[in-house]
């Protein structure tokens, strides 16, 4: 093949390439635009478009439908008051309304969203910031995940530990968001710049159940699955002399929302990663049973398997 040739071919990759990400692009600033309006309508409306949207989105995703389905049979097959199939078809539900609750956290107004909370807890919150204490939250993974830090930077000045997401109309919408709501925030890998937020007495939020695998991570137990949890609480805790303060989120039946705080600093060894990890998973786990269906079941939570154990995504 001539040198012509090949510049046709990389030139033709290119544009496809080019071709793709626009249509990708395009059909996400739709996506979000009916996220933007849907987040103005009233949440029995949102609820029941949401519940539509779950099973529509799983039905086509079948890899996703999947891991949901392998994350519930690990942690609740030997539960018998538990019905798996129902439990499953809740989830592709409540995964649906939490997009769209997600859209509330993203682009409604403070008033509207604190009229539709009830908080508790957040007495040891304002005690340890009155007092000048860094603060670390923990949020587990719920499906309306982003209203849940969305309230947290509500109620108290808040850094945002996040990290990038992978397309470009949704990274814009979240940043600017993160922007006008948050005092400021700091990716995931930024090591230095979260320990500069603690040391400078501030309030950092944490979604830490995510696998980042081994090298970052200790093995506890959650839902009696050995699953590999980060480390780095507490690391940044003892570090930075840091209070550690866990957030349950849950939705309730008449479509308003409850956040508990829960200052789990004095059970915290941070000598003991292992320790700690097992605590903390203990927290989230008591949490996620209040509602199961409405936590994020579709990420693999269980991706990264102790040494010689077979995994579970295959």
């Amino acid at each position: 093949m001539n040198s012509d040739c090949k510049l046709w071919f990389v030139n033709v990759f290119k544009l496809m390439l080019s071709l793709r990400r626009f249509v990708a692009n395009f059909f996400s600033f739709i996506f979000m635009s009916f996220v933007r309006a849907v987040s103005y309508l009233r949440p029995s409306l949102r609820y029941f478009i949401g519940s539509g949207l779950g099973r529509l989105v799983f039905f086509i995703l079948k890899d996703r439908s999947k891991i949901i389905k392998t994350n519930l049979n690990l942690c609740f097959e030997s539960d018998a008051s538990v019905d798996l199939k129902k439990l499953y078809k809740d989830t592709v539900k409540d995964l649906g309304v939490g997009l769209l609750e997600s859209g509330v956290g993203l682009f409604r107004s403070d008033k509207y969203i604190i009229s539709k909370m009830k908080v508790s807890g957040f007495g040891s919150v304002k005690k340890h910031y009155g007092d000048g204490q860094p603060i670390i939250i923990l949020i587990p993974h719920f499906s309306h995940m982003m209203l849940a830090v969305r309230v947290c930077g509500i109620l108290m000045p808040s850094c945002l530990l996040r990290r990038s997401q992978n397309n470009p109309v949704i990274e814009e919408a979240t940043v600017s968001t993160i922007k006008a709501n948050f005092d400021a925030m700091v990716m995931q890998k930024d090591t230095r710049g979260i320990i500069k937020q603690l040391k400078q007495k501030n309030i950092l939020l944490m979604l830490p159940d995510h696998d980042l695998g081994a090298t970052r991570s200790v093995f506890a137990d959650f839902f009696g699955v050995k699953t590999a949890t980060v480390k780095s609480i507490s690391k940044l805790a003892k570090l930075c002399q840091a209070k550690v303060i866990t957030a349950s989120f849950l939705r309730c039946n008449d479509l308003s929302y409850i956040i508990d705080f829960k200052d789990i600093s004095s059970d915290l060894i941070l000598d003991d990663y292992e320790a700690d990890a097992a605590y903390i998973n203990a927290v989230f786990e008591a949490y996620i049973k209040k509602n199961p269906s409405q936590y994020y079941w579709c990420h693999r939570r269980f991706k990264t398997r102790p040494h010689g154990e077979d995994g579970f995504y295959s």
